[in-house]
């Protein structure tokens, strides 16, 4: 007969598991235990439905696993300054990065180089949680110093999410 696993039962299989055993082993060992219950066609199809979900909760939280490793590597914000404007560019900017390494715990890394061109600024961040790279969007510093600097910018910055890979 078919039993489906209350529990996990060594040599049988684990909890949730649909199994075939002899009447008399489910009538005196699982059932009196609670081990085990008799498995209808309904019980077995309510038993797949949820390692269903199971399997596909679990390839949604690897998804998103990947997802937040990814945004969690390195972001790397290129922008370019108005012509004309890049000292008042850069002095933003460097406030903003003074106030991130000085308020921001969960900022592992935030820094600001500029590129070959006199124009082109590039910001490198790194966090230690999802948690700390909202909360650096939602700092008054990042509000005020962002805005300031979006007043020197030519154009929306060019953002590049990077994994590290060693």
């Amino acid at each position: 007969m078919q039993a489906i696993l209350l529990t996990e039962v060594d040599g049988l299989g684990e909890a949730g598991a649909v199994v075939s055993v002899a009447r008399g082993y489910m009538r005196n060992f699982l059932l009196p235990r609670g081990m085990a219950e008799v498995a209808t066609p309904a019980k077995i199809a309510e038993v797949q439905r949820r390692e269903e979900q199971r399997r596909v909760a679990e390839v949604r939280a690897e998804e998103q696993s990947k997802e937040l490793a990814d945004l969690l590597g390195r972001t790397i914000l290129t922008l370019k300054a108005k012509a004309g404007c890049e000292a008042d560019f850069k002095a933003a900017a460097l406030q903003l990065v003074a106030a991130v390494r000085a308020n921001e715990p969960g900022c592992l890394l935030y820094t600001l180089n500029q590129g070959d061109a006199p124009d082109t600024f590039v910001f490198m961040e790194r966090y230690a949680n999802e948690e700390a790279m909202a909360a650096h969007r939602g700092t008054a510093h990042f509000k005020t110093l962002g805005r300031a600097m979006g007043a020197f910018m030519d154009g929306p910055p060019s953002v590049q999410r990077m994994v590290e890979l060693g």
